[in-house]
């Protein structure tokens, strides 16, 4: 296992010791993770959530496959097992959005004045300073590819 941090290593450890391992949205092709699935006990029931087959998962007679959209899917089997509310609520919890997408679902920028101007100045200052850092990041690059240049220059000449 070269180089793995040892959150891999473990999680190779339990593999082994699971009853159950859910596999939702993955094509299991990028290593080390898409060999996780096959460490199971062959008695360890995977169950395949994904829009396509992927792996090994279904060869097993304890494999389970469910083809289709990974967030139709879980919905489904929430409703059925009557937790559809308690997904909703960590759904929420868990969901990233833009500035003034938070604000529209909080209710800001709505109903008095000046809270729309102030939600969009907040949006427009995140906008640049995520373009201040592309700008950052590609004058790093373009630093890193005149430097390669020069060097290959240099052993040209």
């Amino acid at each position: 296992m070269r180089d793995l941090p040892a959150r891999v290593v473990w999680k190779r450890y339990a593999m082994r010791q699971a009853d159950l391992l859910l596999i939702i949205g993955t094509s299991l092709v990028v290593q080390p993770f898409a060999s996780l699935a096959g460490l199971t006990k062959n008695s360890c029931r995977r169950v395949l959530i994904n829009l396509e087959r992927a792996g090994d998962i279904g060869r097993r007679p304890t494999d389970i496959v469910l083809l289709g959209e990974c967030d139709a899917t879980i919905r489904e089997l929430c409703a059925a097992l009557g937790w559809s509310e308690e997904l909703e609520k960590a759904w929420s919890e868990t969901t990233v959005m833009t500035p003034l997408a938070a604000a529209a679902v909080k209710g800001e920028g709505q109903g008095k004045e000046g809270e729309e101007e102030e939600t969009e100045t907040l949006a427009g200052e995140v906008a640049d300073e995520v373009a201040d850092e592309v700008n950052e990041i590609a004058g790093g690059m373009g630093k890193q590819l005149d430097l390669v240049e020069g060097q290959k220059q240099a052993t040209a000449d």
